[in-house]
């Protein structure tokens, strides 16, 4: 019976993480490690990934504020997926604008000055 060259190794990795719960945690933690390295040590992945929190922080206080205020002047989105869609604009405006307009560091990468 002829089998591919990667079936076997997807055979290996469902074998290995089927009934191991520990796996999980351990590679979301090693995968945030090696994030959170790259962050420090490249200036503007650090730079854009501030941006973007701050600019999912200030979406989320604004859908929230939105609903829970219940004012008419502030729609509502229609569905979940514009919530989505709203919180990554949102996080993308602020990690370009953050990356734009850096206070430090004699490069820039926005040539709008």
């Amino acid at each position: 019976m002829e089998q591919r060259i990667g079936e076997t190794q997807i055979e290996v990795c469902i074998l290995i993480f089927q009934n191991n719960y520990f796996s999980f945690p351990q590679i979301a933690l090693s995968a945030g490690l090696l994030f959170g390295l790259i962050t420090l040590l490249v200036q503007y992945v650090g730079l854009f990934m501030l941006g973007f929190h701050s600019g999912l922080l200030l979406a989320v206080v604004g859908l929230c504020a939105g609903d829970l205020t219940g004012v008419d002047w502030i729609p509502s989105p229609p569905s979940a997926w514009a919530s989505v869609g709203i919180l990554i604009l949102s996080g993308l405006a602020m990690a370009l604008l953050n990356l734009c307009f850096q206070v430090r560091g004699k490069r820039k990468l926005c040539v709008a000055n």
